[in-house]
């Protein structure tokens, strides 16, 4: 459980504090205002969800305002349905390239079996030079290595 980022151990620890700061009987007493409140607040939003609604349907638009308060889990399922159109095409694409990649390798390894040969890094493709934020700092003078890979 996890609401507005806080778990069920940070909540029971605010809850411990409130009853040692309030008491049993204060408690009792912000526990029906907070059961109050929340009442008052799904009413809000179902008269809300209602002229939304009421609007929607006057304007033609066909799409469905819901009736109860929605929970994270509600968010992620309607986030998840409204991207399925574009995540679907990338994992079948990743798919495909993890297992040109699994021929790839497998090729390999039975090319190194066969020869005999031992397979050894690239020292050129170690040495990408991605901009000054990987050039690595000399030790001497703290300053970014500008010297190009190729000369080093």
């Amino acid at each position: 459980m996890n609401i507005l980022g806080v778990g069920t151990p940070e909540l029971l620890i605010i809850l411990l504090i409130a009853l040692v700061v309030g008491g049993p009987k204060r408690m009792v007493v912000w526990m029906y205002q907070l059961g109050r409140y929340m009442g008052m607040l799904k009413k809000a939003w179902a008269q809300m969800a209602e002229n939304i609604q009421q609007e929607l349907d006057e304007a033609g638009v066909g799409l469905q305002v819901p009736k109860h308060v929605p929970t994270r889990a509600d968010i992620d399922r309607l986030a998840e349905n409204a991207l399925r159109p574009f995540i679907e095409p990338a994992q079948q694409a990743l798919q495909e390239y993890k297992a040109e990649v699994g021929q790839i390798d497998a090729a390999i390894q039975k090319a190194v079996e066969e020869t005999g040969a031992e397979v050894k890094p690239n020292d050129a493709a170690a040495r990408v030079d991605y901009g000054t934020w990987s050039r690595p700092v000399t030790a001497k003078s703290g300053e970014p290595n500008t010297t190009p890979p190729e000369a080093q």
